[in-house]
Parts: structure tokens; C-alpha cells; sequence
């Protein structure tokens, strides 16, 4: 049995346009009882959140990044107070 062609996911985070293309060695193939045929895709590299979206993982590496250390929605004279 071969497998041609490939399959491409794509990060669902917005603004970001990776994608990770699979191909043979990346799918298994197992034939069905009554016809057909199963696929099974390995993909690592991505992660799928509790929506069932697909995130890259420049993607993941920026959502750790932003989670909790208080920054992301701080109000920027805090920084500059802080400063002083």
C-alpha cells in the first residue's frame, strides 16, 4: 500500500500563517473491516487547546510567555513607575 499526496495543518492562532505538511512517514494507514481505510496523523510539533484548535509552537512559546506574568494587560505608567 502507498500513500500519495499530503496533509497540511494550519495554526489557528489569528495573525499567524504556519502550517506543517504531512506526508507518508507522518500517517498510518490501516485498512477497515467492511472497506475502507483508517488514517492516523502524527504531529508533534503541534498542540490543540480545549477548542480543538491547532497552535504552532512559536505560538504556544508566546501564549506561556504572556499567561501570567502580569504584563500583557498592565497599564503602562506601572512600568514607568516602577522605573522611578
Amino acid at each position: 500500500m502507498a500513500i500519495r499526496g499530503s496533509v497540511t495543518l494550519e495554526c489557528d492562532s489569528p495573525k499567524c500563517h504556519a502550517e506543517l505538511v504531512l506526508g507518508d512517514l507522518d500517517l498510518e494507514v490501516a485498512p477497515q473491516r467492511g472497506g475502507g481505510l483508517e488514517l492516523t496523523a502524527y504531529a508533534a510539533e503541534l498542540v490543540e487547546d480545549d477548542d480543538g484548535l491547532l497552535h504552532c509552537p512559536e505560538c504556544c512559546r508566546e501564549r506561556e510567555r504572556d499567561e501570567d506574568d502580569g504584563q500583557t494587560y498592565a497599564d503602562p505608567r506601572d512600568e514607568k513607575a516602577d522605573r522611578l
